[in-house]
């Protein structure tokens, strides 16, 4: 995980940034850092339709769950 601050003129927003790999066993584990969170941005492999197809099916179901 890595953590940082951005300055958005007057206001001030910490960024998060966690890289799973795509693994299962952490899964669980995002949940509860992800549950307050304000927006997401996606990162997948354009080379692989899988890569993409794991976050339609489901990451996206994931934090709208949550």
């Amino acid at each position: 995980m890595t953590a940082s601050h951005l300055d958005l003129g007057e206001q001030r927003v910490k960024l998060h940034l966690f890289d799973t790999a795509g693994q299962e066993r952490f899964a669980g584990m995002c949940a509860q850092y992800y549950r307050r969170a304000e927006g997401f941005i996606f990162v997948f492999d354009v080379g692989s339709a899988a890569s993409l197809q794991r976050i339609e099916q489901h990451w996206k179901d994931e934090v709208t769950r949550t």
